[in-house]
């Protein structure tokens, strides 16, 4: 039998290694931030760029609202670690050249056409958790707290991302996503493509009601930091006006 004072220190021994484990697992966390491919979208996410494991929330306001070409464009970034980007295309509306134009081989991609809602949310959770997975995209309508968990669990086994296109209506309700990110189209001062605005609604550990602008290039489809107009400079008046 082991005396008290063996145990005790088989106890600390014990518990210094938890810690150790704890601190490698939190080093870890905050190195394994993949980049959207845009550094100011990085900065509103929890982490400085996309965690591993996770959820991400795109909310559309309203029809063109640019929500699905931000989500693609993360897509293509996340392929660059490698793997497969999965597509679950419910509405069957995704446009190949699309994700062409943003650099992605098509060859990586897995286009799902599922049935009915249903057989789109058990793709979904096969899909994120597969390991070969880097990224799964699609819309997701309907969605319930515990199908929601389930999703949040899938995603964190399989260590992808999860890139979900959501309503504006999503807003109200309890996400498991790492975050939530509103996107709306605003005025665009070029007459070749289109600007958004991208506000964080939430995001673990963060300062959420954050926003950055982005434009896409309607040419080549590529998305880039929209650049803020000059101040107007008032007209000269004439000498002796």
């Amino acid at each position: 039998m082991a005396s008290a004072a063996s145990r005790a220190e088989i106890v600390q021994k014990l518990a210094g290694q938890v810690r150790g484990v704890k601190r490698a697992a939190q080093t870890l966390d905050q190195t394994a931030c993949l980049s959207t491919g845009l550094a100011p979208l990085d900065l509103l996410l929890p982490g400085g760029g996309v965690k591993p494991g996770t959820l991400l929330e795109w909310l559309a306001e309203g029809e063109g609202s640019g929500a699905g070409t931000v989500a693609l464009s993360v897509g293509a970034s996340l392929l660059n670690a490698g793997g497969t980007l999965v597509v679950i295309d419910l509405q069957q509306e995704f446009y190949p050249p699309a994700a062409r134009a943003l650099n992605i081989d098509l060859d990586r991609v897995v286009l799902v056409h599922p049935a009915h809602e249903a057989d789109a949310l058990w793709a979904w959770e096969q899909a994120l958790r597969c390991p070969a997975a880097a990224a799964v995209l699609g819309w997701v309508e309907r969605l319930n707290g515990r199908v929601f968990r389930r999703l949040q669990l899938a995603v964190e086994a399989g260590g992808g991302v999860g890139l979900m296109l959501r309503g504006s209506i999503a807003r109200a309700q309890p996400a498991w996503a790492e975050a939530r990110l509103l996107v709306r189209p605003c005025p665009s001062t070029t007459l070749s493509g289109r600007r958004l605005r991208v506000e964080l609604l939430y995001g673990r550990g963060t300062t959420q009601g954050r926003s950055v602008e982005v434009e896409i290039t309607d040419d080549k489809g590529t998305l880039h930091l929209a650049s803020r107009l000059a101040p107007a400079t008032p007209p000269r008046r004439a000498a002796g006006a």
